[in-house]
């Protein structure tokens, strides 16, 4: 709930459409099309078959890498300058616990288990100098990436909405 008792909002304290949510009609078009996508590519079998000078130069092999199922590390963050008060934190890993996953026809298959997750506690401060090569995430998220993608519009829009609001009155009782 806060940096005060380290303790986090249950689930089941917020009034959640997940059933929606988990079908996209929270998220932006573009990540129901990705997670369509990878969906798709991984029912294939698809492996990746071209090549990264980059990722060569490091000794990553790319070699049929399963595109479909590829894992990520996805961090959520402010750019708000100078700093910004976190809030919103247990409700966006509550759409995360509740909506991760995918449907296996007309059943849905919670992933969440499978994700390793960090997360801030509610009233951290998160600065930022305006150097986006230097940003603080308040949330990461590392998993199979088609599982959770639909879930970033939802979580920034809690994540923003909060944190805006904590960070003007912050500001307010300062002055």
């Amino acid at each position: 709930m806060s940096i005060f008792d380290g303790k986090r909002l249950s689930s089941d304290g917020f009034k959640l459409d997940v059933e929606r949510m988990r079908a996209g009609w929270y998220s932006d078009k573009y990540f129901e099309n990705i997670t369509g996508m990878l969906t798709a590519l991984a029912g294939s079998g698809y492996g990746f078959a071209g090549r990264s000078t980059m990722l060569d130069q490091l000794g990553v092999n790319t070699a049929g890498l399963d595109i479909g199922n590829i894992e990520v590390e996805m961090q959520w963050f402010t750019r708000r300058r100078p700093f910004s008060l976190i809030a919103g934190v247990d409700k966006a890993l509550a759409m995360l616990h509740g909506a991760t996953g995918y449907f296996d026809g007309d059943t849905f298959v919670n992933t969440y288990h499978t994700l390793e997750v960090e997360a801030v506690h509610d009233g951290a401060l998160a600065r930022y100098d305006g150097d986006p090569r230097r940003v603080q995430p308040v949330i990461k998220a590392r998993g199979r990436y088609r599982d959770f993608a639909l879930l970033e519009t939802p979580t920034l829009g809690a994540l923003t909405r909060a944190t805006r609001i904590a960070t003007n009155v912050y500001n307010v009782l300062v002055a």
